[in-house]
């Protein structure tokens, strides 16, 4: 059996499988994503933190969060390219991307510096995911809604 798969109290001749959702959706990873973000005017720099939560019963391992460009509005570059910052762990013992056993959560950052159009428009608009890989080696995805960064002097 994978991580954070137990095997359940059958009698008869009854199968189950551990890998469909349908029977076993108390064995599974699922991500939150939440995401803010702040302004200074003073800088012209929006920074963004991207918190990921494990929400499942089941680890998440390679975690990562990127923006998704063909929803920002941004016209400067470089667009924000999230980083680790914190949180997670290695539990795949790979040493590469880190993962989240159920219940942790870990943090990524990014920052963009707005243009003079940028700041014509009044706001910022961008979407994020995260994507991370489950004990089945199945890829887990969520976006996160639109956010608005407004550009307040």
């Amino acid at each position: 059996m994978g991580e954070g798969y137990t095997s359940p109290t059958m009698t008869g001749t009854v199968s189950f499988d551990f890998l469909d959702p349908n029977e076993n959706s108390a064995c599974s990873t699922a991500l939150d994503i939440t995401k803010t973000s702040t302004f200074n005017p003073a800088t012209g720099i929006i920074n963004y933190t991207y918190t990921v939560l494990n929400s499942g019963s089941s680890f998440a391992f390679d975690v990562s969060v990127t923006e998704n460009l063909g929803t920002f509005t941004g016209t400067n570059t470089p667009v924000p390219t999230p980083v680790y910052l914190s949180g997670g762990s290695d539990e795949d013992g790979q040493g590469d991307a880190r993962d989240l056993i159920p219940g942790a959560s870990m943090i990524f950052t990014a920052s963009y510096e707005i243009n003079d159009t940028d700041f014509a428009a009044g706001q910022i608009d961008n979407q994020a995911t995260a994507t991370a890989t489950d004990s089945n080696g199945d890829t887990v995805r969520i976006f996160l809604m639109m956010e608005m960064t407004e550009m307040v002097t």
